[in-house]
């Protein structure tokens, strides 16, 4: 992309980028939790604590998860999906990046797809391997333990918040509480990944109409205002400080110097003109000065006698 860090100048790289396409979408699906991805088994631990702990941490913990799932697959799509919205000359010069990039990206990817193994829950017939080792540098004064039909239904929510990043499907409710919330779950990540892949799929760089589009669009226009608040008023005091202080003070001060020896040096030697009127009448001169002190301070005369005695 010749530098270009602006996804909504990128798309349609999936055909020209397939490796990275593909580590990328692994990492996504991890991301988003949906198993047996590592992603799945540490969210479903994190979700499962906090319905244990309070159900409003739960709550704002299935809601995180959706906006996760929401914005990792807003960004695939809008990277790699749709057409390319660069210019002519970075579409010319599109290829996959060297292997010493896509090795590292494989080998991350692969452990985003089986690392999670490692913390397979006693419930699946694990033996959460990844606990007992840590065991002995975490402590765990409180052991939270939920009913494993409990923790099977909050697995069974985040798989399904997740699974929809991939392929959406139909959430059947049951009349019992915990369908209810499954459904409740499914029905917003899918809302989420709709929104996502029907919009941001077929993205175009042009400017939304709408106020809130604009705002978004404009990242709530954070940059103007850092460009407003901060960067300009700098840019001001940098300037005052460049043509006033510097240039006028400082080098001020710094050429007046050399310039006043410069004019005081011009004025002095024109009494070193090899003319002996010229040196008489500047004794003559001095004579009279000081006579002149002598006669109207005291101090010169104290000052002469110090000299002579």
């Amino acid at each position: 992309m010749h530098h270009e860090q602006d996804i909504r100048k990128m798309g349609g790289l999936k055909s020209k980028l397939p490796i990275t396409h593909i580590t990328f979408l692994i990492g996504c699906i991890a991301i988003a939790g949906v198993p047996p991805f590592s992603g799945f088994f540490s969210k479903d631990e994190i979700l499962a604590a906090a319905f244990e702990k309070n159900k409003i941490y739960w709550v704002l913990g299935l809601v995180g998860a959706a906006m996760t799932a929401f914005y990792m697959f807003r960004l695939y799509a809008t990277t790699f999906l749709g057409k390319f919205r660069g210019s002519n000359e970075q579409e010319a010069h599109l290829h996959e990046s060297p292997w010493a990039m896509t090795l590292p990206l494989i080998v991350l990817a692969i452990l985003s797809a089986l690392g999670g193994v490692i913390g397979i829950p006693h419930i699946m017939g694990g033996n959460h391997w990844l606990s007992g080792q840590l065991s002995s540098i975490v402590s765990t004064p409180q052991e939270a333990h939920l009913a494993v039909s409990t923790e099977w239904i909050l697995m069974g929510v985040s798989v399904a918040i997740a699974a929809i990043a991939l392929t959406p499907q139909e959430a059947h409710l049951a009349v019992s509480t915990e369908w209810i919330l499954m459904g409740v779950s499914l029905a917003i990540a899918a809302i989420a990944l709709v929104i996502a892949l029907s919009r941001y799929s077929k993205q175009t760089d042009e400017e939304p109409s709408s106020a809130i589009g604009k705002f978004f669009y404009h990242k709530w226009y954070i940059d103007e205002f850092y460009q407003k608040a901060i960067i300009e008023p700098l840019n001001k005091f940098a300037l005052f400080l460049k043509e006033f202080i510097e240039k006028k003070v400082i080098d001020g001060a710094v050429n007046g110097t050399g310039k006043l020896v410069q004019f005081s040096a011009r004025k002095v030697r024109l009494i070193q003109n090899g003319q002996a009127g010229y040196y008489i009448l500047f004794m003559v001169l001095g004579i009279i000065t000081l006579f002149l002190f002598w006669f109207n301070d005291i101090s010169i005369l104290r000052f002469i006698y110090t000299l002579t005695h």
